[in-house]
């Protein structure tokens, strides 16, 4: 549900925002990430754990790099 709500999100602000496309990469990576857990729910522990620990360390970047843009564009703002 967190990356359909993303990508709506993405495809729904208006022009000018600026990087949109990171929160629609984002919203994909967290549905492949749905996919691969449901395709394979017998992979086992560890392999979900990878697959979490990678989510992670993805989304963490992306999330710090979307600041760093937000910072950006507060002046802009008020």
């Amino acid at each position: 549900m967190t990356g359909i709500t993303q990508i709506v999100g993405a495809l729904t602000l208006p022009p000018g925002i600026g990087h949109k496309w990171l929160l629609l990469l984002s919203g994909l990576l967290s549905v492949i990430f749905g996919v691969l857990i449901t395709l394979w729910p017998g992979a086992g522990l560890l392999t979900v754990i990878w697959l979490i620990g990678i989510y992670a360390l993805v989304f963490g970047s992306m999330y710090i790099a979307v600041s760093f843009q937000s910072r950006a564009l507060a002046p802009r703002l008020t």
